[in-house]
């Protein structure tokens, strides 16, 4: 009886530990996500800078700035999916205006299964389709009223965990125009 009771014991102290140990496993899967898709999020402001730059340069046109779309502070929700320029119509508007289109409306981010030729599978986080997901991500952009060759970035993801609580990742970033004349 005594040695049946200490089995119990032991036996109910291993399944604590495996649960305790599987739901760590979790909350650390998802702040590797999180980290990552916030990091997602001050890349994809780099690619619009990048863009307007480029399209200022390649068809010269001096309507676009490199912060074109961001000149007043707002709160965005980008995703990969960045609207390819048309590099053919020197008469469109700069890129970053269209993107900078995309406030914030607190819409959770959604995983989306992509199937490549050779059957491998991958995930992408994004707005339009896919399965919900608990991650929302805002990108606040901030011009710097001294400095108008600098933009303040903040990236910032937030996602629930079981029992309610909820955790989030800010990285913060300094853009500056490294075009200047």
């Amino acid at each position: 009886m005594v040695a049946l009771s200490i089995l119990t014991v032991g036996f109910l102290g291993m399944l604590t530990l495996l649960a305790k140990s599987l739901s760590l496993n979790r909350e650390i899967a998802n702040s590797y996500v999180g980290n990552y898709l916030a990091l997602e999020g001050m890349e994809l402001v780099k690619n619009v800078i990048d863009a307007n730059i480029a399209y200022m340069q390649n068809l010269n046109n001096q309507q676009c700035k490199w912060n074109s779309g961001f000149e007043t502070a707002g709160v965005y929700e980008l995703d990969w999916r960045l609207t390819p320029v048309d590099r053919n119509d020197s008469k469109k508007d700069c890129p970053g205006k269209a993107f900078a289109q995309w406030t914030y409306i607190g819409d959770p981010l959604k995983m989306e299964q992509f199937v490549n030729p050779n059957g491998e599978v991958s995930y992408m986080y994004g707005y339009r389709s896919g399965t919900p997901t608990s991650f929302t991500r805002r990108i606040e952009v901030t011009p710097n009223p001294q400095n108008s060759d600098e933009l303040r970035v903040n990236s910032i993801v937030e996602w629930a965990v079981r029992g309610g609580g909820t955790f989030a990742v800010n990285v913060e970033h300094r853009l500056y125009n490294w075009q200047r004349r």
